[in-house]
């Protein structure tokens, strides 16, 4: 994260879920942003140069690999030191500022690989 705060852009850490839960619906991506944005403020234990965090579950269907985009998410980071401008990736629900929260505006659920 230092490369993209040394050149004062935003960096951004995405995540993987390959676990057993992202095969049941759960909806991993709420409690996250609850951590992250909510009275805890997870976001005070990342550095500064995190400018959001990119949540994707992901589930093989059919041999192929797919990313669901109703239970992904991108939490923007309202203590980052180069911040990302809410709605960069829209087709992933949004988290910005104390849990305000914004849908996926893409009518397909999966996002095939």
């Amino acid at each position: 994260m230092t490369y993209t705060a040394d050149r004062q852009r935003p960096g951004v850490l995405v995540i993987f879920d390959y676990t057993t839960w992202s095969g049941f619906a759960a909806l991993f991506f709420r409690t996250l942003g609850e951590f992250l944005l909510g009275k805890q403020f997870g976001f005070k234990t990342f550095p500064p140069e995190v400018s959001a965090i990119v949540y994707l579950e992901r589930k093989v269907l059919d041999g192929r690999i797919a990313l669901s985009r109703h239970r992904s998410a991108i939490y923007y980071n309202p203590l980052a030191l180069h911040s990302l401008a809410p709605g960069t990736f829209p087709s992933l629900n949004q988290f910005w500022s104390q849990l305000v929260f914004a849908e996926s505006k893409s009518p397909e659920h999966w996002l095939w690989l």
